[in-house]
């Protein structure tokens, strides 16, 4: 089995200075399955493109059991007591197929032994694959939406519902799949999604506490929900008031300030509500944390924002306990681990983005951009840019940048816009992994006179 691995050796006698590796994490192509245990604030699971499964202590920084398999895995999730763990697997691409693309494993999570396995997701036919990525391929104009993959049949999100009795899994045939946990029989499944599901989460009616909803997100990013007991879906107004249990999906009204007033390319690629309710941390393609007082429904609210992935995030989620922040990285292949102050800022700001005065006016979605000299024109309210702009009529001038929120529907009684920045601040702690499979002569010594010795890497 390949591996990610470092070593710290003693330079002069050769020996290892540690028992074991001194960091191990995922080995190749990327990491998208992370979640953490309900039971156990201090252990999280990853799953990973290299077949392996791995469970984390954030106490101990170490991976403290590890299972391989023979498929790809792309999402996982915990059971509502933390005894079980559900795997969805699938290499999400056609260039990385599987022959178990679409099947599912439920894991005793004390050994991670397989105690039940099954495949309902089916594969597309040609023609909906091809009439699928060409409105993809549209609604891409727009820079919301990723590339659209090309293995239908993969899992691509899994979550247990908080009262233990239902299990679900959203599929890149564009079906959710819904079971009962016990016998993990089949309970429903919901049909109507344009596109590849992304994103799913359970919701109860207020003031109760068994699961009856489900919310999701697609590739071709819809906002959609469904009674979980039938499969059929149900309108936004009627969804407004349901207490969601988790908020996962990238495209809702919670989210709908995340995304920034101007299209620069950033695309939202997970979230996270943590489990106080008060904050909102999300992810996106540019490897940037943004850390947002929850609810985010303000136009342009602040946040705060930390950086140290290379590129695009796959997950982030809070430890049960808000005492940490755990996000997985693509292109890198790490898992970060991030200690979460909700203190305020008494350390370093680490990762924090700083600008100058007059660089203010030029802020757009955390980062330094320069807009198109016609944008600037216009928005200096210089008229004649504006007509000669309208009488052209791109469609990439004027095509709706988030056309998903013209669906969504306000509570009730919607909270006041809160756009004040909160006083959260994350501090990386451990990083697990690198970028295993072409990563090369990744040593150094360490500069002591005393007891020479260098980090090498080993690749098993």
């Amino acid at each position: 089995m390949w591996s990610a691995e470092i070593f710290e050796i003693n330079d002069a006698e050769g020996y290892n200075i540690h028992e074991g590796p001194l960091l191990t994490g995922h080995y190749a192509l990327s990491i998208h399955g992370l979640a953490c245990n309900p039971s156990n604030p201090s252990q999280y699971v990853t799953v990973g493109m290299d077949k392996t499964v791995r469970i984390w202590d954030s106490e101990k920084k170490t991976c403290v059991r590890m299972a391989v398999f023979d498929t790809m895995a792309r999402c996982v999730a915990y059971s509502a007591d933390g005894t079980q763990i559900a795997v969805g697997l699938g290499g999400g691409t056609k260039e990385h197929k599987q022959k178990k693309d679409g099947a599912f494993i439920i894991l005793n999570e004390e050994d991670l032994t397989i105690i039940h396995e099954a495949r309902d997701s089916k594969q597309v036919s040609e023609t909906r694959r091809q009439n699928k990525t060409t409105q993809t391929q549209t609604l891409n104009k727009t820079n919301l939406l990723p590339p659209p993959a090309s293995s239908t049949q993969t899992l691509t999100d899994v979550k247990f519902s908080l009262d233990g009795n239902t299990l679900a899994f959203g599929s890149m045939d564009r079906c959710i799949y819904v079971y009962n946990v016990g016998d993990f029989a089949s309970k429903a499944k919901a049909r109507g999604h344009k596109a590849s599901i992304t994103h799913i989460d359970f919701g109860r009616v207020f003031g109760t506490n068994n699961a009856v909803f489900l919310q999701s997100n697609s590739e071709a990013g819809e906002v959609m929900f469904w009674d979980i007991e039938t499969g059929e879906q149900q309108t936004p107004r009627n969804q407004r008031d349901t207490d969601w249990e988790t908020q996962t999906c990238t495209l809702g009204w919670p989210l709908k300030g995340a995304w920034g007033p101007f299209d620069d390319g950033a695309k939202v690629t997970a979230c996270a509500r943590s489990s106080s309710g008060e904050v909102l941390a999300t992810t996106d393609n540019y490897g940037r944390i943004r850390v947002y007082t929850y609810p985010a429904i303000a136009k342009n609210p602040n946040y705060g924002v930390f950086r140290a992935h290379a590129a695009n995030i796959t997950n982030v989620k809070f430890t049960p306990d808000d005492g940490y922040l755990v996000t997985a990285g693509a292109d890198d292949c790490v898992v970060m681990q991030w200690r979460h102050e909700a203190d305020g800022y008494e350390e370093s700001m680490v990762g924090k983005i700083e600008a100058n005065v007059e660089d203010e006016m030029d802020l757009v979605d955390g980062s330094v951009v320069d807009k198109p000299a016609d944008w600037e024109m216009v928005n200096n309210e210089d008229m004649t840019y504006t007509f000669n702009m309208e009488e052209l009529a791109r469609d990439e001038d004027f095509m709706p940048i988030k056309p998903w929120q013209r669906t969504i529907v306000a509570p009730s009684r919607p909270p006041a816009e809160n756009t004040t920045e909160p006083d959260d601040n994350l501090i990386l702690e451990w990083i697990h992994g690198y970028r295993g499979s072409d990563c090369r002569c990744a040593s150094e010594a360490s500069g002591e006179q005393s007891e020479p010795r260098h980090n090498t890497t080993q690749h098993n």
